[in-house]
């Protein structure tokens, strides 16, 4: 399910650029009195300006950590511009996790379940950097867009049925977990008028857990969230 948003936010991705770079080269200016060969430059002032902005953006989308749980996420960000480029963003997400058709096929078809790990909640901060920004043309009105980028950290608090799966049960029993990962994000926000904006954010916790094996070995696992948006900037 999260890789047709992957899909659709890439497509999103590479129209913005194109719109961005169409709009580039509108902006020379021939004139008939200057050399043929001889161009001008208009600098574009920048309409929405971030320096000393604060926001705060309520999403929904779709999560990706286990094969075996369709899951949904509900996410609340808080941020603020401490100059134009630079700023923070808090970040709290929520989930709701559903047994697939693949889960499903596993549990009728033999006598165990599967290994399920999914996440209840979520949350933590990023640094975040917004060096590009850039506009869409439509036939009656023009579009500002930002694209910024985040690192940061997580909490985690989680649910696994190792003990079910390793004992080959035919009943899930869930345990609870908890741990700390390592963030990273990319988002694009395209503004409505000077309070309102849209945007779709993709992010990324990397984190260590237990493998679901006899002996309590560690892997590096990633939760994945594809999400989109309505926000307010004050």
């Amino acid at each position: 399910m999260i890789d047709n948003k992957i899909i659709i936010f890439s497509l999103i991705f590479a129209f913005a650029v194109q719109s961005v770079a169409t709009a580039g080269t509108k902006d020379i200016y021939k004139f008939k009195w200057m050399d043929k060969d001889a161009s001008v430059y208009v600098l574009q002032n920048k309409v929405f300006e971030k320096d000393g902005s604060s926001y705060i953006n309520f999403n929904y989308g779709s999560n990706d950590l286990s094969a075996f749980q369709e899951s949904s996420a509900m996410n609340l960000q808080i941020g603020f511009f401490f100059s134009e480029d630079w700023g923070l963003e808090l970040f709290f997400s929520s989930y709701s996790n559903f047994d697939n058709d693949a889960y499903q096929a596993i549990s009728k078809t033999t006598d165990f379940v599967p290994f399920v790990r999914k996440l209840d909640n979520a949350y933590g901060a990023y640094l975040l950097y917004s060096p590009f920004y850039g506009k869409i043309n439509t036939f009656n009105q023009i579009f500002y867009l930002d694209w910024t980028f985040g690192v940061g950290g997580a909490s985690l608090n989680l649910q696994d049925n190792r003990d079910s799966f390793l004992d080959l049960a035919k009943s899930d029993k869930f345990v609870a977990e908890s741990g700390g990962g390592i963030a990273f994000k990319t988002a694009w926000r395209v503004y409505l008028s000077r309070h309102w904006h849209v945007l779709a954010d993709y992010s990324r916790i990397y984190f260590s857990a237990l493998r679901p094996i006899e002996k309590k070995e560690t892997k590096l696992y990633y939760s994945a969230d594809m999400v989109f948006g309505l926000g307010y900037n004050f």
